[in-house]
């Protein structure tokens, strides 16, 4: 996913916009809700967590000096407002 979204975000030369973090961010939490609800389609898990559809959602998780950062536009930094893997693993 990381690749994928470098690359295309490179291809409309704006590899400035791809952010780690907040890739990292929606992978994770999007797999434990997967795992959690195995038995569930995509759709479900979004009606079931209507979170997910906030674009504001990993502010829940950072404050955003942290997630606007230099730091964790170009790598993972861990959240500093709420623990994210106690909470999402």
């Amino acid at each position: 996913m990381r690749a994928t979204l470098r690359r295309f975000a490179s291809s409309l030369g704006h590899l400035e916009k791809y952010h780690e973090t907040i890739t990292l961010f929606w992978v994770h939490f999007l797999a434990r809700e997967r795992a959690m609800a195995a038995d569930k389609s995509l759709e479900q898990i979004v009606k079931a967590n209507r979170q997910l559809l906030e674009k504001g959602f990993p502010l829940t998780y950072y404050s955003r000096q942290l997630l606007f950062s230099d730091r964790a536009r170009e790598s993972w930094v861990e959240p500093d407002l709420k623990q994210f893997l106690k909470d999402v693993f």
